[in-house]
């Protein structure tokens, strides 16, 4: 965008996501204790984080998916359309890419515009402009190019600018700038990027429908029905929303015995269509609360464990029986974990559906009691890397404990000849602001450090 080519520029752009969505995810997280930043890439990241750490992972890749719904899709443009171009995912304010030509026709034209620049700039090709139209003035792009400290439009005002790079006869020889794609007009070029958007989106539908056949098709195979713990994500009056992390997708399972219940249970695959139980009734309490109530059957009544009893059991599977012991009640709530079953069906498009597993089935207990022990794993590990982080990010420059003995103090300019074998140095890393690194001297050179006296003792 320095370049005489600057309306001609192909960058990608993520525009901020939409803010009423926001700002609704916003306070849904606020009523959970979570204090959210959208501000920006790294604040989504830590207020995900914060999900992580207080309601384990189930529940943060519910959110993440959540954060993914007032997100616009990321789209070529140039620069001179007037559009910002701060790409709010990479929290960059200009940004582009180039490295796979042959996958990417945008690449293509950035190496187009890469080349014609370079060669401009070295004084081995010459800039026509071939044609310049006027548009108002103040276009949203100087006000986004002011806003990132970035170089505006040339004289502010031009839009719809074209081209033409002739390079010198004695470099390339009968080269006709125009069939080697090297005449730039901006409007043209803008109609490309929105070609290029609307293929990816295509490829990216494309790539979605071959994984879920495939998926399928891997389902069809299997002698045993696959099984998975989901994520409620949204309470509804038949049914519940889930996300399912193993798949990455959400889909809608069915509790009631509805007539979509009945129609989803008929297109399940032949060999699976007896997996299917739907619970007794299914009566919605509040939008962040359910209650499925499943009739036992002698097989699992005749089956119980004498220990623990009955009540303490249901509790710990997230329900409670009734003092008959013929019946249990599964309380759903909003992010609560629920076995699943993913069969596939038979309907065209191939697709696969998500069937409740009855909780009083072996595989039930055993889906929760798995996802305990491995949940505790990774949030032990998730704890670890958290404290190491903070212990980094609070270190301080004048906290020099330790260091008996040593004499610190601040220098600024400090040559390394001032320092001798017996000295070490402590370098703040301003870039990063979150660690203190300390390192043995290297080659010469000015930086604002701390110098510290190596003590008589070795100190590691």
């Amino acid at each position: 965008v320095e370049s005489p080519l600057r309306e001609c520029g192909v960058l990608r752009r993520h525009p901020w996501p939409l803010s009423r969505q926001l700002l609704q995810l916003k306070a849904f997280l606020d009523g959970l204790g979570i204090t959210a930043d959208f501000g920006s890439a790294g604040g989504v990241y830590r207020t995900i984080k914060k999900v992580w750490l207080k309601f384990g992972y189930f529940v943060s890749q519910a959110v993440e998916v959540l954060l993914m719904k007032p997100m616009k899709p990321a789209e070529y443009f140039t620069y001179g359309t007037g559009k910002s171009p701060h790409h709010y995912a990479l929290h960059f304010p200009l940004y582009t890419h180039f490295t796979s030509p042959i996958r990417r026709y945008a690449d293509v034209m950035v190496h187009r515009l890469l080349t014609a620049t370079l060669a401009v700039e070295a004084g081995l090709a010459t800039l026509s402009d071939t044609k310049k139209t006027k548009t108002e003035e103040g276009n949203e792009a100087n006000e986004a190019a002011k806003a990132a400290s970035i170089p505006a439009l040339a004289g502010g005002d031009k839009k719809g600018a074209a081209y033409t790079v002739k390079f010198s006869t004695s470099l390339a020889p009968g080269v006709d700038p125009v069939a080697a794609g090297l005449d730039f007009d901006q409007n043209e070029l803008q109609k490309q990027c929105d070609l290029c958007n609307e293929k990816k989106l295509q490829s990216k539908k494309a790539q979605e429908d071959c994984d879920r056949a495939f998926f399928c098709i891997w389902l069809r195979g299997l002698d045993v029905p696959c099984t998975s713990l989901a994520t409620v994500m949204l309470i509804q009056d038949k049914s519940v929303v889930c996300y399912v992390p193993q798949l990455g997708k959400e889909k809608r399972l069915c509790y009631d015995t509805s007539t979509e219940a009945s129609m989803q249970a008929s297109n399940i695959y032949e060999k699976f269509k007896n997996v299917p139980v739907f619970p007794k009734k299914y009566k919605l309490i509040n939008k962040h609360r359910v209650e499925a109530e499943w009739e036992l059957p002698e097989l699992a009544l005749g089956a119980r464990p004498p220990s623990p009893p009955p009540a303490a059991a249901a509790a710990a599977d997230g329900g409670e029986e009734t003092t008959e012991q013929k019946e249990f009640t599964q309380i759903i709530k909003m992010f609560s974990k629920i076995p699943v079953y993913i069969l596939p069906t038979s309907t065209v498009p191939i697709d696969f559906v998500l069937v409740p597993v009855p909780p009083y089935q072996h595989t039930y207990k055993e889906l929760l009691k798995n996802d305990k022990e491995r949940m505790a794993e990774l949030h032990k590990q998730m704890r670890a890397e958290t404290e190491a982080e903070e212990a980094m990010a609070g270190a301080e420059l004048t906290d020099l404990g330790g260091f008996e003995g040593a004499d610190a103090h601040l220098v600024d300019d400090v040559d390394d000849e001032q320092v001798d074998e017996h000295q070490y140095r402590l370098v703040v890393d301003r870039e990063a602001t979150e660690r203190i690194v300390r390192h043995e001297l290297g080659a010469p050179r000015k930086a604002k450090s701390v110098i510290v006296e190596r003590p008589d003792e070795d100190w590691d």
